[in-house]
Order: C-alpha cells, then structure tokens, then sequence
C-alpha cells in the first residue's frame, strides 16, 4: 500500500478535526461531552488507519523483497474455496502443493484476495509461481 496525497490528506483533515473537537469539547462545558468524544473517536480512528497504513507497507516491502530474493518454485492448486468479499472481490482459501528446489513437497493454506477475473481460473490442478524466503520455508509468497 501506497501512502498518496488523498490519504495524507484524509489524515491530517481527521487529525486536525479531532484535535479541534477536543479543544472545542475543553473550552465549551455545555457541548464537553459530545465534542470530546467526537474527538476522541476521529483521533482513535486516524491512530489505527496509520498503524494499517504502516503494516500494510511494510508486507509490501516484504512481499517485494521475497519476489526478488526468494527461492522460485511452483504450486499446484489443490483446491479453492471462498468465503468473504472485500469490495466486491472474493477472499480465497487456495490449498496449494508447493514444490520449490532442495525441498520436501508440502501442501500450505493461502488466504488471498483474488481478482473477479481471476476467480473462474483457480480451479484444481492450476500452476502458480511461488516464492520461499530461503531462512523461512514457511514464508511463502503465492504469484496469481
């Protein structure tokens, strides 16, 4: 994930909002309560959007650092199944066997977002690139 300007924008207009509300909920004892828990609320939600945002960017950059260092194999789809959507787009269980050079076959579970368009493909048998962190056999980096 990207950090742009409509999200730093977005930060700093709930940032400042909730910081406004506070002061206004200090100075203002006949709004106090309702101001200072609007405040409370627009700060807590800024907090955790920049924890995501911070999260998301580092698995990103290890997601990247995994693709150009990994070792490269291959996984076989065992099976498919989804269960929730995230805009509109299906959350994956994708069961793979997973081959990878000086290593034992093994099957591993992936939870993936995966495109509407891709969604008709991931039927049993498919082959898809994998990535292993050499240190980690269990770091797996699934390429759809």
């Amino acid at each position: 994930m990207q950090l742009n300007r409509t999200g730093i924008l977005l930060f700093c207009l709930f940032g400042l909002g909730g910081a406004v509300f506070i002061v206004l909920g200090l100075l203002i004892p006949a709004v106090a309560a309702t101001f200072l828990l609007i405040g409370a609320i627009w700060l807590l939600t800024v907090a955790g959007l920049m924890v995501y945002a911070v999260r998301q960017r580092r698995q990103g950059k290890h997601d990247e650092w995994l693709w150009k260092t990994g070792i490269k194999g291959k996984g076989t789809l065992v099976s498919a199944r989804s269960g929730a959507v995230i805009n509109d787009q299906p959350v994956m269980t994708l069961e793979l066997d997973v081959d990878v050079p000086g290593q034992e076959r093994r099957r591993v579970r992936r939870k993936l977002l995966i495109s509407n368009f891709a969604v008709h493909v991931m039927q049993p048998g498919l082959l898809l690139p994998v990535y292993v962190n050499p240190q980690n056999p269990d770091d797996i980096l699934v390429v759809w």
